[in-house]
């Protein structure tokens, strides 16, 4: 079957610039309760899942100003571990509800919201892609370094799900990792090898001890990651009914080279 011709706008978005800004919101600094880096930029979570990155990179960035724009509205921080995004749009005068699978990253981050913030934040435990919210009930949508976790099929449900939470002209920002990072570099060219095929996932690691330097797999982490690069993750959102504004690579946030493939970034629509 003949695939639909997107070339012209996978061009665009893969070209496409995220804006540096100079927000004042760009690192965690003086927290008692969040855990020191344990690789330059990444900060270990409680549940060891993943890392939170110590830096807001410019897709967080865009969230955290663009949500102080719709202030009447309620933004969600999903997948937020210990909260630099969500503490940043609180600083900004945002109205926040923040979402993790971890009760202790939710729980740091009550204790390291200034009180000033607190009556603005709310939380809620949950996992995707069983976590649910009201359709409708919000204005903006951050998931940073968690949609990789998500075999297809969920990653699918989990973006048909946020965009029915989102109102009308909300706007989504995703950061995921892509095969460019990390000990996911190993896969690198399966991965290459399977983006030529045509394959619809070519970043889909079934089983993740082929990349790392370990013999057994750590207790909380999956045992597959699924790493999406920015056309893959522009067609899901595509797929889901949102309108791409933005597809990029971007780097670490504490890396400044512009030719950075560690992650996949998406700001995308709600018509």
């Amino acid at each position: 079957m003949k695939k639909p011709d997107h070339q012209a706008n996978h061009r665009k978005e893969r070209n496409s610039t995220i804006t540096k800004s100079t927000d004042p919101f760009i690192q965690i600094k003086d927290k008692k309760n969040i855990p020191e880096p344990r690789f330059p930029g990444l900060i270990p979570t409680l549940n060891k899942r993943g890392f939170m990155e110590q830096d807001l990179n410019a897709i967080s960035r865009r969230f955290v100003e663009e949500s102080n724009g719709r202030r009447e509205g309620l933004s969600l921080d999903i997948g937020c571990a210990y909260g630099i995004a969500t503490l940043a749009a609180l600083q900004n005068g945002s109205h926040v509800l923040a979402s993790d699978m971890d009760q202790g990253h939710l729980d740091i981050l009550i204790k390291e919201t200034p009180k000033a913030d607190l009556p603005r934040l709310k939380t809620k435990k949950g996992t995707l892609p069983e976590i649910d919210f009201k359709e409708e009930m919000f204005t903006t949508i951050h998931c940073s370094r968690t949609l990789h976790f998500l075999m297809p099929n969920d990653l699918k449900m989990t973006l048909t799900k946020m965009h029915t939470w989102l109102r009308p002209k909300g706007k989504v920002y995703f950061i995921t990792d892509t095969c460019f990072s990390g000990p996911w570099k190993k896969f690198l060219p399966e991965y290459k090898k399977r983006k030529a095929a045509g394959e619809l996932f070519p970043g889909l690691i079934e089983d993740v001890l082929l990349c790392l330097p370990i013999s057994e797999l750590p207790k909380g982490m999956t045992p597959y990651m699924n790493c999406l690069d920015p056309e893959t993750l522009a067609r899901e959102c595509r797929d889901a009914g949102f309108r791409i504004l933005e597809s990029t690579f971007l780097g670490f946030s504490h890396n400044e080279d512009k030719d950075a493939k560690d992650h996949a970034g998406v700001i995308a629509i709600k018509n």
